[in-house]
């Protein structure tokens, strides 16, 4: 399976999107390298040097990954000029969008704007979203004695009921 172009993440807990984003780095290592993380936030408006990084080719080949945390607040417009430019995106690229939004009735809560987007619309065909909804009450069990065994920690039995 091929790198996608760019991910989507639709989960309300970016701790679990990097988590997830950490074993794609390892999935789709880049050959003699590695991802270097640049972390931007939906809050501010994107530089123009977040966009020059989409087609950016470094002198010595380095592989650099966008992260932006809560791109759900990023504007009609920058989504809109997303649209145009994430297609192009250069080979040593890899944008990946945390949408960190609420979850009602199995279903995220996103704004009109981003699903309506052909970003979206092209990760959806493509299958570039990673959807999960948190950590609840019910799942939070299987997640703890997941990460226990993947580390391989000697948790007492009692503690893990708890």
């Amino acid at each position: 399976m091929d790198r996608p172009l760019f991910s989507l993440f639709i989960c309300p807990d970016a701790e679990l999107a990097l988590q997830h984003a950490a074993s794609l780095f390892t999935s789709f290592a880049p050959e003699g390298g590695k991802w270097e993380k640049r972390t931007y936030w939906g809050e501010d408006e994107p530089s123009s040097a977040f966009w020059d990084q989409f087609c950016m080719i470094g002198l010595f080949e380095s592989y650099h990954a966008l992260i932006v945390h809560q791109a759900e607040k990023w504007s009609r417009r920058t989504w809109e000029k997303l649209d145009k430019t994430v297609q192009n995106v250069s080979s040593y690229c890899w944008p990946i969008f945390l949408l960190e939004v609420p979850w009602q009735a199995n279903t995220p809560k996103l704004p009109a704007h981003i699903a309506k987007s052909s970003t979206f619309t092209l990760a959806e065909k493509m299958g570039w979203i990673w959807r999960h909804k948190g950590l609840t009450e019910a799942t939070i069990k299987n997640y703890v004695l997941q990460r226990v065994t993947e580390k391989a920690l000697p948790i007492p039995e009692r503690i893990l009921r708890q």
